[in-house]
């Protein structure tokens, strides 16, 4: 990983952070012992669906959204970033039951919710609502992943990593009150 990949996303989320200060949300005690339990923010990633990340063929170098949302959450909760890789969706919900990982990007599903809990999405992509979801149990960690969620929709960071690693077929979700207002 050459020094520009490492230092772009901490630079776009910078920029992002300092343009938005009033707006920021920041976890509490028991949202960040809830999230980061090992001091460290564990980040399940499905390689399966290349809209959330994928891994370059020549380098063995994993990027996409999930990556850059991942960090800028966990840099949120000083927390050390630790992306765990998962080949589909199925290996990280069992990965999940086994305490595996704290935080997840996965598709809202609701066969899912014995297990996982969902933010509201960050993403649409097709008819499928992708959002953060965490596993059962840490529901103080959700509800600061929900209000960061909303204020990376808003702050753009969502669109310009979209954008970024040219994902076709996704759209920014819309925020969680505008969805409630609309019925969904």
């Amino acid at each position: 990983m050459n020094a520009l990949q490492r230092w772009l996303p901490l630079a776009v989320l910078a920029l992002i952070t300092s343009g938005c200060a009033s707006t920021q949300v920041f976890p509490t005690p028991e949202a960040r012992q809830a999230l980061t339990p090992t001091g460290k923010l564990r980040v399940a990633i499905n390689l399966g669906n290349p809209a959330l990340a994928k891994r370059d063929a020549a380098s063995g170098q994993v990027s996409g959204i999930t990556l850059d949302l991942g960090r800028a959450l966990a840099s949120r909760l000083e927390a050390d970033f630790v992306p765990v890789l998962y080949p589909d969706a199925g290996a990280l919900l069992d990965a999940a039951k086994a305490g595996a990982w704290d935080l997840g990007f996965v598709a809202i599903d609701p066969a899912r919710a014995d297990t996982l809990e969902f933010t509201a999405p960050y993403m649409e992509v097709g008819d499928t609502l992708h959002a953060i979801a965490v596993p059962r149990g840490r529901r103080p960690g959700l509800g600061f992943a929900a209000a960061f969620v909303e204020e990376l929709k808003s702050s753009g960071a969502v669109a310009e990593s979209i954008k970024r690693h040219a994902i076709r077929g996704v759209d920014v979700a819309p925020s969680a009150k505008g969805r409630a207002a609309a019925g969904r």
